[in-house]
């Protein structure tokens, strides 16, 4: 059910490489908002951290929308220059919102949204992976959350649940940013001047290797 996430270098103006995704599936040189699946109506109800997320079941698989992950103990931050969203698990902003999730009238299994082609790329602790556009909000398959933070997942067929453990994981993305100059890595690409354009994003454990320190504005201590 769950395959390992490759840990990649990438520069900040490399396109992501489309694949084949569980639920849709995506072809090179697809035009942007070009709808590559369906939302179907699910009774299946998904928890992080015991808090109820809403859930969206693309084609058979679950997602959850990125932006609402603010409100389970991560930091999302858009980067409109270079079309990234970047999601980290910090430990400042540990206090869990719940949601209070509207359920659908339609019948279940029936279609009551598409998902479109996104060129945003996703970047969940440092790790890029694959995203869709659902009504201007960013989707992820639950399984690539779980994959990241080596969490894994419940399921609960009497009670219809999906749920996943994401508390007293790794805090710290294991990819940074480093800008074209200076001796800090970063959590984000746009700290203070950087250019996002200019800006390289490696293994941490390389930047610490050749002798760069966290930087004390964005970096989490």
């Amino acid at each position: 059910m769950r395959k390992t996430l490759k840990r990649i270098t990438i520069l900040a103006t490399l396109a992501l490489t489309l694949f084949i995704a569980a639920g849709a599936t995506v072809e090179t040189g697809t035009a942007l908002g070009t709808r590559v699946g369906d939302v179907l109506n699910t009774d299946i109800r998904v928890f992080i951290d015991e808090e109820q997320i809403e859930g969206f079941n693309i084609n058979g698989n679950t997602y959850i929308a990125v932006e609402a992950l603010e409100g389970f103990g991560f930091n999302v931050i858009w980067n409109g220059e270079a079309r990234q969203l970047l999601v980290f698990h910090g430990s400042e902003c540990m206090v869990i919102t719940p949601q209070e999730i509207q359920p659908h009238i339609a019948l279940l299994g029936s279609v009551i949204a598409g998902i479109f082609y996104t060129d945003i790329v996703t970047y969940v602790n440092g790790i890029a992976v694959e995203s869709f556009n659902l009504g201007g909000t960013t989707v992820i398959h639950i399984d690539t959350l779980a994959e990241v933070f080596e969490s894994p997942i419940t399921w609960n067929s009497t009670e219809r649940t999906l749920s996943v453990e994401i508390l007293n994981r790794p805090q710290y993305p294991s990819y940074v940013w480093l800008s074209a100059t200076g001796i800090r890595f970063h959590s984000i690409d746009n700290c203070g001047t950087m250019n996002p354009a200019n800006a390289r994003f490696v293994p941490l454990r390389y930047a610490q290797s050749t002798g760069f320190d966290s930087c004390g504005i964005c970096w989490e201590h």
